[in-house]
């Protein structure tokens, strides 16, 4: 556990070092601890919140509208209350920490509300067929990253240090006398027995022996070290491959969400434009709100997954 603490109090002070490597460490030194309190908030630091999220996941950015003819637009809030404002500006993020990292490399990044929240803004609006979002900016994102770096700061540097000096070395007196032999063992027994043992049969015997005990030790040997040098490389490998498998589901989710929403956009527009087919175009409006609750809810899950055989070592 000594060692584990020395590596986290250095790690956590290299900014080079991502927030969720340092929240795995911790997670394996809050169990060590036994420290139910933090291992509780690391986990949901790692895997998500399953109800609300701390405060200091909570982002105020600047709410914007799209439709069909003009993109993007702010939303004026001048006329409404400071708590309304702040109310239809802000979001709780309780997304696994793999997500707010990928959120703090982008520099502009929009998130929408959920069904229930933007069936309420566009009433608000007077109905109008647009697609309400909120507006962030990267850093905001790198500033809770920093939150968070800074509570595990907080927690591991109260933690004392092995001191090099209370360590017992054995010195070689003690281990010289530990190898002591009773009158009747193994010198006695070669001392009765040597006129066989050296000679003929038992010559043969002493030399399997010797090669057997060989092989095992070189069998051993040669296992601890390839075990060594796949533990010390596979860190590095697992990083790389979740971070890359990251990037790719992030890709794909972003990739079909921006259909689902021109083609809610469309909907929307056509069922204002054309008095035909008014009821058939508001279930395909209602069916694809609920794809992109589906597509959001399957992102979330498939981002968890990951985390998780990112946190559990494989057996």
């Amino acid at each position: 556990m000594g060692n584990l603490v020395t590596e986290l109090k250095k790690e956590v002070l290299d900014a080079n070092v991502p927030v969720s490597s340092l929240l795995r460490k911790a997670l394996v030194l809050a169990k060590e601890l036994n420290d139910p309190e933090n291992e509780k908030w690391i986990n949901s630091e790692l895997r998500g919140y399953t109800g609300e999220a701390p405060s200091y996941r909570t982002i105020t950015g600047v709410p914007i509208a799209r439709d069909h003819y003009t993109g993007w637009q702010y939303i004026h809030t001048q006329n409404l209350s400071p708590e309304k404002a702040k109310m239809i500006s802000s979001m709780n993020f309780d997304s696994p920490i793999a997500v707010l990292e990928s959120n703090a490399k982008e520099d502009v990044l929009a998130t929408l509300y959920d069904a229930k929240g933007e069936r309420k803004l566009i009433a608000a609006m007077g109905g109008k067929p647009v697609i309400p979002a909120i507006q962030y900016n990267g850093s905001q994102f790198q500033i809770v990253l920093d939150i968070i770096r800074h509570k595990i700061l907080d927690w591991v540097s109260d933690m004392p240090e092995p001191n090099p000096e209370q360590i017992i070395h054995p010195s070689p007196s003690n281990k010289t006398d530990e190898l002591k032999y009773s009158p009747r063992g193994i010198r006695h027994y070669l001392k009765e027995n040597k006129s066989w043992l050296f000679q003929g049969t038992g010559t043969e015997i002493l030399k399997g022996i010797v090669a057997l005990a060989l092989i095992i030790g070189s069998f051993f040997v040669g296992s601890y070290i390839t075990r060594k040098q796949v533990t010390e490389q596979a860190p590095q490998l697992a990083s790389q491959q979740f971070q890359s498998q990251i990037d790719q589901l992030t890709q794909g989710h972003n990739a079909r969400r921006d259909k689902l929403t021109e083609a809610i956009i469309k909907e929307q527009h056509d069922s204002s434009t054309y008095s035909m087919g008014y009821q058939e175009r508001q279930r395909a409006i209602a069916d694809l709100h609920k794809d992109l609750e589906n597509e959001d809810a399957t992102y979330q899950n498939d981002v968890k997954v990951l985390v998780d055989k990112s946190v559990k070592p494989n057996k």
